[in-house]
């Protein structure tokens, strides 16, 4: 038995904000497609859904793959996300970010707080990156995928572990 649609707060969403997509089989994961852009101009709307998504939930799927815009302050607002979900006593998954959102990430340290799942070219999962015991991540184990150990093959440059 799927969990029913969770209904997003009623502010109209933009063509290029976020949507509830389709459940995938991982008990308890919701997904929200954040749209085109991680900035301050859709930093309410992304709060207010993935509140309310948390509250029937215990992981959220932000689903970053069509982020074409963001900025250190959209950067913050996935951070200031995983707070919040964590704060519900929930999990936040970054789902899918471009390889430009995935290196803005690791430069700023944020793979190791963040659990970030990769997809490959035609949208399937690859791997889980989920931050060490300084993290406390937890959800990666409830996503169900491989890589939870943090080592997902790639080097992010220089710099400690």
């Amino acid at each position: 038995m799927s969990d029913p649609a969770p209904a997003l707060p009623d502010q109209p969403l933009s063509p290029t904000g976020p949507r509830l997509l389709p459940p995938r089989s991982v008990p308890g994961l919701v997904e929200l497609d954040v749209g085109t852009r991680l900035d301050p101009a859709e930093a309410v709307r992304l709060r207010r859904a993935v509140a309310a998504l948390c509250d029937d939930h215990a992981l959220v799927g932000l689903r970053v793959d069509r982020v074409v815009a963001f900025d250190a302050a959209g950067l913050g607002l996935l951070l200031g996300l995983h707070r919040l979900a964590r704060a519900k006593g929930a999990g936040l998954l970054v789902v899918g970010p471009t390889d430009r959102l995935l290196t803005a990430l690791r430069r700023r340290g944020l793979h190791r707080v963040l659990v970030i799942e990769t997809l490959t070219e035609d949208r399937a999962r690859l791997a889980v990156t989920a931050p060490g015991p300084a993290g406390a991540a937890g959800p990666a184990g409830a996503a169900g995928a491989a890589g939870a150990d943090g080592a997902d093959g790639a080097d992010d440059g220089p710099g400690p572990g």
